[in-house]
């Protein structure tokens, strides 16, 4: 039944009344992600007729999209979400069809063999040169500065083919890292560049003591725009004097995973804008607006 019906609809994009049209394209996008396999076997049959690429093509967009919208009202939802997944839901916004369990094996990978060359020995220090040694100088990851970047630097398809990012697609995916091998490693709300910190505390605990405790406790801060290299306190505060950036403790706190989600969506915004692309900009900015209201 589901089927028959569907094929009636889908044949009905033909029609050139715009009403029809239009009543039709909406009837279909409420059966949401399961119609597209349908409609991209329809597709592909009319491929040589324009109208009806231009029209299948635009509703398969719009079925991809709201899905990632979806999805990342899930996860602002969820009560523990996870970075890997934020990644993932970005990643599926730019590659709907991209195999996410291929994905997760690689980073799954990577997190192996840094768990072999970890032990209970190590101090805190000694623990981030392995996890440094393993994925920036073995795994080859780098960071580019925003500014010489491209959206692709941001989604995790491509970060894992190029071992490419920008600062915060690196950092998010070494704090997701570290956080699966138990590591207390958290980005912090510092601006102008993401910065990780090893706080002392398990990152269950960060969010059942007080912030002056964390602060207490950062043993020191980790740049992964840099290799992760280990910097102080006193380094951060000269770079926000650098940069004529007043002092808050604020910035050394631990970022939200919403916050975290944010920054990712507002990086990409700032880069579609670069390249003129606006309908990227308007799809993202609605994702944007999902974060705020969460976030409020």
């Amino acid at each position: 039944m589901f089927h028959n019906e569907v094929s009636a609809l889908i044949t009905l994009m033909e029609d050139p009344d715009e009403d029809i049209y239009r009543q039709v394209r909406n009837e279909l996008r409420n059966y949401g992600e399961d119609i597209l396999p349908h409609l991209e076997t329809y597709w592909e049959m009319k491929s040589d007729d324009p109208i009806i690429h231009d029209r299948m093509q635009e509703l398969i967009s719009s079925i991809h999209y709201e899905g990632t919208y979806n999805r990342l009202r899930r996860w602002l939802e969820s009560s523990e979400p996870c970075l890997l997944e934020l990644s993932l839901l970005v990643n599926r916004y730019y590659n709907p069809t991209a195999d996410e369990q291929d994905l997760k094996q690689k980073v799954q990978r990577i997190r192996q063999h840094i768990w072999l060359e970890l032990n209970d020995n190590l101090t805190a220090l000694e623990e981030i040169h392995v996890f440094n040694h393993v994925f920036f100088t073995l795994g080859g990851f780098q960071a580019q500065q925003e500014t010489g970047s491209n959206p692709r630097n941001i989604y995790l398809q491509d970060v894992l083919a190029s071992r490419i990012g920008t600062g915060l697609s690196i950092g998010l995916l070494y704090a997701y890292l570290a956080e699966s091998l138990d590591m207390p490693v958290q980005i912090v709300n510092l601006p102008g560049t993401c910065m990780l910190s090893y706080s002392g505390f398990r990152p269950e605990d960060i969010f059942e003591v007080a912030p002056s405790e964390i602060r207490e406790q950062a043993l020191f801060f980790i740049q992964p725009d840099w290799n992760g290299e280990v910097i102080q306190r006193c380094d951060i505060d000269q770079y926000l004097l650098n940069h004529a950036i007043p002092s808050q403790e604020l910035f050394f706190e631990p970022s939200s995973k919403v916050n975290l989600a944010g920054r990712l969506i507002g990086q990409l915004i700032h880069l579609y804008i670069g390249l003129g692309n606006m309908d990227r900009v308007r799809e993202l900015k609605t994702l944007q607006s999902l974060i705020l209201e969460r976030g409020q």
